[in-house]
């Protein structure tokens, strides 16, 4: 690729490939994506085997949530979305559903939950193969999702791999409950690995809650909305979710987010494939600071 400075990086189109000294990376390529609710996204159709950065922005503060996926062989690209549509339904039995199918079907590689404060950054680690981006948001909608194809090719370059200063685990428990292992403070612009282990997929997003919300509230809060029983006080969420988008089991990556300093709850919202409740309403959520 070749160099351009800084300045002339900022003005690239969505979906460009930056060259890498706008990056400060020698081997890393860089994706930038605006992602908008009045405004198809592009992407690249092709490009080498190696950690691959997805900086994505949003030009509105409307959800949006790119996903990296790839379809597991002998299954099909139809299978997979059927799958994604079940699971970001408002069922309970269907989002159990295509959680369950879902990794079978398809690997989730995980992708950047959006921020209008800046872009944050995804960087997979994408072997050669046929791996497909999509707009969360577009699932449930009357439009069909689009579906961008990207071509990765070439031997897998591991090396230089993204430097980062804190992990995140994401797995469940031995008594089978979805569960962080977590810090209690991040960097509101560092860089941590994640990694998702057991049988079930797993997200590591960051929402913005109000001052003395604790994790004992969040759930209180959670179990009287889910039994329909009166709230134990306000809601305790100042904001949507930010962060990492869902990833399969067996898959690590390393993000870097880019998000206001204050009090957030660290959650997940991929449901369970049993009872097709969001893993934060069962517990997966972790009160933390991001300084």
């Amino acid at each position: 690729m070749s160099a351009a400075s800084p300045a002339a990086a900022a003005g690239a189109h969505p979906g460009q490939v930056l060259p890498s000294a706008a990056r400060g990376h020698k081997s890393i390529q860089t994706v930038d994506i605006t992602m908008s609710t009045t405004r198809q996204f592009t992407a690249p159709t092709k490009l080498h085997a190696g950690w691959i950065t997805f900086r994505v922005g949003s030009a509105d503060s409307d959800y949006h949530a790119l996903e990296v996926f790839r379809v597991n062989p002998g299954h099909t690209l139809a299978e997979v979305l059927h799958d994604l549509q079940l699971g970001l339904s408002n069922d309970l039995a269907a989002t159990a559903l295509g959680a369950r199918q879902l990794i079978h079907d398809g690997t989730l590689m995980g992708g950047v939950v959006t921020s209008p404060y800046a872009p944050q950054e995804a960087s997979l680690p994408l072997t050669r193969g046929t791996y497909y981006l999509v707009d969360f948001a577009e699932f449930n909608l009357p439009t069909p999702v689009k579906v961008h194809t990207l071509k990765v090719v070439g031997h897998m370059r591991w090396f230089p791999m993204p430097r980062f200063d804190s992990v995140i685990g994401m797995y469940m428990s031995p008594d089978g409950m979805p569960v962080f292992a977590a810090p209690t403070d991040f960097s509101a612009t560092g860089s941590f690995l994640v990694y998702g282990q057991g049988d079930e997929l797993h997200e590591a997003v960051f929402r913005p809650i109000h001052a003395g919300v604790t994790d004992q509230y969040i759930s209180d809060f959670y179990t009287a909305l889910d039994a329909g029983k009166p709230l134990p006080g306000p809601s305790p969420w100042t904001d949507i979710q930010h962060g990492f988008n869902a990833m399969s089991p067996g898959q690590f990556a390393i993000f870097h987010m880019n998000l206001p300093p204050g009090q957030y709850a660290l959650a997940c919202y991929v449901p369970s494939d049993e009872t097709g409740l969001a893993h934060a309403h069962m517990g997966m959520h972790q009160v933390v600071t991001l300084h």
